[in-house]
Formats: structure tokens, C-alpha cells, sequence
């Protein structure tokens, strides 16, 4: 993990969001295991955690959230743990000035999401936004089963490449509800399952075309978080 954290240039104090489809809950368990002092926390819906040592509190931190690791929520139900307002949850990082690691966004399960206008639920103080794409999405039609909110988009039964991605960021979805100050990453996850597939400066020439679309856009990252590897970041 510590080459996707210096990839990102994450740093301990940041406010990180996760947005888009792709992996974002283990994004956030596994930055949450190496980033010290961190607090996980969601603005949307959450299965439980399966992590071991992972302590699910309501509304407010402990006053020892620093030694153990918790996820914050607003509220624990049966079955998901429901997220904090966005307005309340950047209150509570002003107050503790911890690293916070947030899910953003749901995409029920897709490897890929476009955003409604009301998306993402982005905390005003998030300073680092990641927009998450599965990169086992490569390849498949764009239709319901492998794009969230697909109809934003007339795009239906095209091949999903490289150029659909850029169709997104001239629509400008992927810097859409992010904050100004903030900085915003474009991360391909589970790249372990299609490497091979895209040579080096395919995805060079990739990451130089969409940074001249999406001005705001910092890297670009081809990484696994299940397997903590970094690939390739331009």
C-alpha cells in the first residue's frame, strides 16, 4: 500500500473521499490499515465491515479514536449502516483534525457510475477526491449491469474503452460535486485482472488525453487495492 500511498500523495491529515464504482470499500479498509490515526467513514450506505479490529460507532469519535480503528456512522441498522450528512461529517472532522477515509458514493455494485445532480455527497473539506473506476468494466457493454445511472449518458451497447471514459469527462461527471480546493485523482482499480491487456504508453497517451478534458484531474492511477500494488500513475 505504500506505493499507492505515495502515488496519490496521500498524507496523514487528509480528508479523502472516494467516489465512482470499482472497489471503493476495500479502497477505504485498505488505505484504513496503513494510514495511522485514520477514521473511516461513509456519507452513503455501507454493508458492515468483515474487517477484524474495525469499530463501528454512531454520530460522534471516542476520545481514543486515534489508537483504535474506527468507522464512523450515523446510524447502525440491521443489516447496512447508514451514512452521515456530508455537512455534519466535515463538522466532525474540524473538531478532531484526524485522517478521515470516506465512501462517497454508491454504485450498487458497478464497476462503473455516472452521477445524477445530486451526486456525489462529497464533504466541502475533503481535499483529496478519488473517482474510482473497475477496470474489469474494459471491455463490456455500457448497459445497467455494468454502469450505474447508464441513461445519463446515450451510450447504450457500446463497447466500454478507453474513448467512453473520455466521453464522461467531456460531459464533466468525474469533477462533478468535488470541492474546489480539493485534489482529484482518476483511479483505475482492480488493474490486477485486465494487466497485459494496455501497454505502458497506451495508457501514457490515456492519462495525457483526459488531463487536456478534465482539467482538474492530478494523476491518474492504474492500481489494485486487493492486491495493495501500485501499476502505473501519470
Amino acid at each position: 500500500m505504500s506505493d499507492i500511498i505515495k502515488g496519490l500523495d496521500l498524507n496523514k491529515g487528509d480528508f479523502i473521499t472516494f467516489v465512482g464504482g470499482g472497489g471503493k470499500t476495500t479502497g477505504v479498509y485498505s488505505l484504513g490499515k496503513v494510514m495511522d490515526d485514520s477514521v473511516l467513514t461513509t456519507t452513503t450506505k455501507m454493508f458492515p465491515p468483515k474487517q477484524k479490529g474495525v469499530i463501528v460507532v454512531e454520530d460522534c469519535l471516542p476520545k481514543d479514536y486515534k489508537y483504535k480503528q474506527y468507522l464512523l456512522v450515523e446510524k447502525i441498522e440491521k443489516d447496512i449502516l447508514k451514512g452521515l450528512d456530508k455537512d455534519r461529517l466535515a463538522d466532525i472532522y474540524d473538531e478532531n483534525k484526524g485522517t478521515f477515509i470516506c465512501e462517497g458514493d454508491g454504485a450498487r455494485m458497478k464497476p462503473l457510475k455516472l452521477w445524477a445532480s445530486h451526486e456525489p455527497a462529497i464533504p466541502a473539506n475533503s481535499n483529496v477526491v478519488l473517482s474510482v473506476i473497475g477496470a474489469s468494466v474494459l471491455g463490456k457493454k455500457w448497459d445497467r449491469n455494468n454502469v450505474h445511472r447508464d441513461s445519463l449518458l446515450n451510450l447504450d451497447g457500446e463497447v466500454i474503452s478507453f474513448a467512453t471514459i473520455l466521453k464522461i469527462a467531456k460531459e464533466g461527471f468525474f469533477s462533478q460535486g468535488v470541492p474546489s480546493g480539493a485534489s482529484l485523482h482518476l483511479v483505475f482499480n482492480q488493474w490486477d485482472k485486465v494487466k497485459g491487456k494496455f501497454s505502458a504508453n497506451e495508457l501514457l497517451e490515456f492519462a495525457q488525453e483526459i488531463k487536456k478534458i478534465e482539467r482538474r484531474l492530478i494523476s491518474v492511477a492504474f492500481i489494485s487495492f486487493t492486491k495493495e500494488k501500485l501499476y502505473y500513475v501519470f
